[in-house]
């Protein structure tokens, strides 16, 4: 039997009820709540499973699990472990790939955000690592015409589906944000339209669910306790009248566990990242579209993968798109409720437990036989990050044999050096 240890990243939580991830995200962030489902999974599918992390959290009964002090120790205690698998978190630090290396353990590298460029050129290099895991096609297609896509797959995230979800009851026209209040989350595109939103919708409410605490709970927040002070102030002024109070229409949750599923109840609109910087998946996204809820963001990155456009809800590029859709759903009620139910099953099609779980299953057999992945040709959205210059570049160093040339990313780094050093000389 394969003995498999996972990471779960809590270093930046204490306290936190992660017991029973099938019953969905208790208000932590994303990465951390997946890697506990996968965990639980894991074991429940008959695996031997060791869960390192890093502070006292409740974590699933069954799983054994150990307290780290940092990351670089777990392989150590790996080892002794015998762990033959080790799936962990990308963002780690070159000795820690060099402890690896010295060591017998095969690895998963779960990429949940874009690789930095010192990790890219390490991962390609590193026998241990045996695979990297993005969460999405899109995120997996952004390193076609690399050379870490030889040891590359994708597999999307999962999302629990067993409970029963009763659809919306919607009494007043409510927008909800779900995310961390942080710029890279974009809330304050979201603040900047809300005044023309109520002008055209005069009783439309925003429920904010969130905070500047969501991935990390030693953050200090400002004066609203909202975010943090220089964030505040970016898009407070949208949403506070000419007293500095917080309009009538906006209401601040904080973060909210399973109980959010009550505010999806009264939903009409979700909005999730309307930058969709940073966003390889988004996972607010799925359980949003779950409850029947439709969805608005922007037409990019990982967001392709989990907001189908037109169908489960809209993709913009521009703010004028933006503020047209979030009003247009909030006004046509049959569009509405079409597109809540075309949600919730491409939801329960593409991304509940008993379909994701087989694919990790099949990995960790394919790691253990030394049995190579397939490259997974392109799809579409051919615009979305330069995806057609890497597939012509892909073509010039994979299928004609021009190894020699760089990829997109080291074109990438290598004229941010050169704009670097320019400035520098200036």
């Amino acid at each position: 039997m394969i003995k498999v240890g996972i990471e779960v990243p809590d270093q930046n939580f204490s306290g936190i009820d992660l017991s029973q991830p099938e019953l969905g995200n208790p208000g932590v962030g994303g990465s951390e709540y997946l890697f506990t489902l996968l965990a639980s999974q894991l074991i429940k599918n008959g695996l031997d499973v060791i869960v390192y992390h890093y502070s006292s959290n409740s974590l699933p009964i069954g799983l054994r699990d150990f307290v780290l002090c940092d990351s670089e120790s777990m392989i150590s205690k790996a080892e002794i472990d015998g762990v033959d698998i080790l799936i962990h978190q990308v963002g780690k630090t070159k000795n820690w790939y060099n402890r690896l290396e010295n060591s017998k353990i095969s690895s998963v590298a779960w990429a949940h955000v874009y690789l930095d460029y010192y990790e890219l050129q390490i991962l390609r290099k590193n026998q241990n690592v045996k695979r990297v895991v993005f969460v999405g096609k899109e995120e997996y297609d952004s390193y076609i015409d690399d050379d870490i896509i030889s040891k590359s797959t994708y597999i999307y995230n999962m999302v629990p589906i067993k409970d029963k979800v009763c659809n919306r009851i919607i009494d007043v026209p409510i927008v909800t944000y779900v995310g961390s209040l942080v710029p890279a989350k974009g809330f304050h595109r979201l603040a900047q339209i809300w005044p023309e939103v109520i002008s055209k919708v005069p009783n439309a409410e925003l429920y904010v669910i969130g905070n500047g605490k969501v991935y990390d709970r030693n953050a200090k927040l400002g004066k609203y306790g909202i975010s943090q002070s220089d964030y505040e102030n970016q898009f407070m002024k949208y949403l506070t009248d000419d007293e500095g109070k917080i309009l009538q229409s906006v209401h601040f949750c904080g973060i909210v566990g399973k109980e959010k599923r009550d505010i999806f109840k009264k939903t009409c609109v979700g909005i999730v990242n309307p930058t969709a910087l940073t966003e390889t998946f988004c996972l607010s996204a799925v359980e949003m579209e779950y409850s029947y809820v439709p969805v608005v963001t922007r037409k990019k990155w990982g967001l392709l993968d989990t907001v189908k456009n037109k169908k489960t809800g809209f993709l913009f590029n521009t703010k004028g798109q933006f503020l047209k859709k979030v009003v247009l759903l909030l006004k046509n009620e049959k569009l509405n409720n079409k597109m809540g139910e075309n949600g919730h099953a491409f939801v329960k099609e593409s991304f509940a437990i008993e379909n994701i779980i087989p694919e990790w299953l099949i990995l960790l057999e394919n790691i253990e036989n030394n049995k190579a992945p397939k490259y997974l040709g392109i799809q579409g959205n051919w615009t979305n990050d330069w995806k057609w210059l890497k597939c012509c570049l892909r073509f010039l160093r994979f299928d004609l044999g021009l190894k020699k040339m760089f990829s997109f990313y080291d074109i990438k780094n290598k004229l941010k050096i050169i704009l670097k050093n320019n400035y520098k000389n200036k």
